[in-house]
């Protein structure tokens, strides 16, 4: 595990008229180059997180995290908040796979962001929509393909053109101008495709004609309230005249982003807001909508450990542009969160469920 103190106090102007806590934080990274899912961000990204929260706290340490030793070191230090900037990170040695806010969970220790049920929705964007279809929320038509699965149009449960992208990648992983697939055969090519360079299934969807939205979604700590915060996305058109915001796109920050007027900014925020509930958020997250051809919305995906690169990422743009809250207001306002919040219950595991009942002679 690498560990880094901040010893260099450099305050914000805005901020330092509050006496800082005797909170105790910790920050949670792991190097994300290599991983489908980026989290908040890169190492340089969280590492900057120390500087601002340092302007509110007097102990916040950076943790780059490699695996479950790592983690038992944090637990012994017993800080008041982790901030997880990952949903989770894979222990090789140990070939397994640890979703850090259950951990710290059965640790009973305070973390940032929505708990390890709904944070499945941000892996799996088919639980996502369904959690959505189940509470009434519209999303555009899909089905799920594999190489092989589909042995011709026919068998498809609605026409071309439409839209294909793996099923567990984030910030535009996979999305290019294959994505947008006219015919059979391209289709058939993408879907080989993202299976060879994710081993991962494709989700197909219908291609929806309106324009699109992202919104951020940040509860107030004091109030409860939420600030919900859209913004309309724009990219320019590629060779073909297709609109595609990939990875490319995003890298590149070549997209505009637009501040929305009402009264489609109601319509939206109200949407996600539905969104945000239906699939058991907490805190933040941030919610991709489009609109049909009537100017319906429809939920396209949700990431609820949004990217927090400065200048580039959608959640504190969002934020910025549509709530005019500048990029440390939401950092502490995030934490404020985490910290306010009641710690976990840690649960027993079952076999300690079982001797409490025996003891209680149920």
């Amino acid at each position: 595990m690498i560990n880094y103190r901040q010893k260099t106090d450099i305050k914000s102007p805005k901020i330092e008229k509050a006496a800082r806590s005797k909170k105790h934080i910790e920050i949670v990274a792991v190097e994300n180059t290599c991983m489908n899912e980026t989290g908040f961000g890169s190492l340089d990204t969280c590492k900057g997180f120390v500087e601002i929260l340092k302007t509110r706290h007097e102990t916040v340490v950076f943790n780059e995290v490699h695996s479950e030793k790592c983690l038992n070191a944090i637990v012994k230090r017993k800080p008041d908040l982790v901030v997880l900037c990952m949903n989770h990170i894979y222990d090789k040695r140990q070939e397994e796979k640890i979703w850090l806010s259950e951990f710290f969970s059965r640790k009973n220790i305070a973390f940032t962001g929505s708990q390890h049920h709904a944070l499945l929705h941000d892996a799996d964007k088919v639980s996502a929509k369904n959690a959505a279809i189940e509470a009434g929320i519209p999303t555009p038509k899909f089905f799920i393909a594999d190489p092989d699965s589909i042995s011709s149009e026919t068998h498809m449960p609605f026409p071309f053109p439409v839209f294909v992208k793996p099923l567990g990648t984030a910030n535009g992983n996979g999305i290019d101008k294959d994505s947008f697939v006219l015919d059979f055969v391209s289709l058939e090519k993408k879907i080989a495709d993202l299976h060879d360079e994710y081993n991962s299934s494709s989700l197909v969807e219908e291609v929806l004609p309106g324009r699109e939205y992202t919104v951020a979604i940040l509860e107030n700590s004091k109030t409860g309230k939420l600030t919900i915060s859209p913004i309309e996305i724009v990219v320019p058109a590629n060779a073909r005249g297709d609109r595609m915001l990939g990875h490319f796109e995003k890298a590149a920050n070549c997209e505009a982003l637009f501040k929305v007027p009402e009264p489609i900014f109601s319509v939206i925020s109200t949407f996600a807001e539905k969104v945000f509930r239906a699939l058991g958020a907490k805190d933040f997250a941030r919610v991709d909508i489009r609109l049909d051809a009537l100017g319906t919305p429809s939920f396209l995906e949700a990431n609820l450990s949004p990217g927090m690169t400065p200048k580039t990422s959608y959640f504190p743009r969002a934020l910025e542009i549509s709530a005019g809250m500048a990029y440390k207001e939401v950092l502490l306002q995030m934490v404020d969160l985490g910290l306010e919040r009641k710690k976990p219950v840690m649960l027993p595991d079952i076999h300690q469920q079982e001797s409490l009942l025996g003891a209680a002679g149920l």
